[in-house]
């Protein structure tokens, strides 16, 4: 189930981005991840870090920063290629990245996650 969730260095970024959504985990540290008793922000605690599902991540860079964050995939002979985009809504594709061929679905959404940080790490310089 933790494949769900956001990993940890991902988790401390989205944190200093403020996130601070209700999330079901969170890290103690970066080796000591668990399901919380129940939902909790980032500004709850200052000693965990929360970690959100992808699902989250994804939706509060639509919410809170109007960028989308997408996956596709294209099957190639018995292989699939994935790809992903990290655009803003309402407008054309500005970010792709390499195809992962031979990688799986859940490379590229850690990827996309990993560009959405960046973008709005760069907005805010």
């Amino acid at each position: 189930m933790d494949q769900d969730f956001v990993p940890y260095q991902e988790s401390v970024e989205l944190k200093e981005l403020s996130f601070d959504e209700l999330c079901l985990a969170s890290y103690e540290t970066e080796t000591n991840w668990h399901i919380t008793h129940k939902p909790w922000r980032n500004s709850e605690d200052i000693t965990e870090i929360a970690s959100p599902l992808y699902q989250q991540a994804f939706r509060w860079f639509r919410k809170v920063h109007k960028l989308d964050g997408q996956i596709t995939s294209w099957t190639k002979g018995d292989e699939f290629e994935y790809y992903y985009s990290a655009e803003p809504l309402g407008k054309p594709s500005i970010y792709r990245c390499d195809k992962y061929t031979g990688k799986s679905y859940e490379d590229a959404e850690l990827a996309c996650l990993r560009k959405l940080i960046q973008i709005v790490k760069e907005k805010s310089k």
